[in-house]
């Protein structure tokens, strides 16, 4: 099994939204077997819960969810720059920053490379 990490940038409503929408899509989408583990901080005095930190993806093979990430990327960028570190179950990482929809393919050419490593 391969984990990949994804950590979002942003403000921890950001963070958690972006997150819990990736999630979410993830978990939808059919033919694709990948186990999403949220890492929720604790609860601060006054919160009802936690907000979503970080995305642990557990697949068979890394490389078949750059399909599923790249139509999440292109949906999102839409509504503005997003940032995001991925680590691959090698531990190398590699910071993403998408822009707009156009900076994609180009953004995933390079999460192939570190996923197939």
């Amino acid at each position: 099994m391969n984990e990949i990490s994804i950590a979002f940038q942003g403000t921890p409503k950001e963070i958690d939204a972006d997150s819990r929408d990736l999630a979410q899509w993830l978990e939808e989408t059919e033919n694709l077997d990948v186990e999403v583990r949220p890492r929720v901080t604790p609860p601060r005095p006054g919160e009802a819960g936690g907000w979503v930190e970080m995305l642990q993806l557990v697949l068979a093979a890394a490389p078949v969810v750059v399909p599923f990430l790249q139509t999440w990327l292109e949906r999102r960028a839409q509504r503005g720059r997003v940032t995001f570190t991925l680590t691959a179950s090698t531990g190398e990482t590699e910071e993403i920053v998408v822009e707009r929809p156009a900076d994609v393919p180009e953004t995933m050419r390079r999460v192939r490379l570190l996923l197939t490593q």
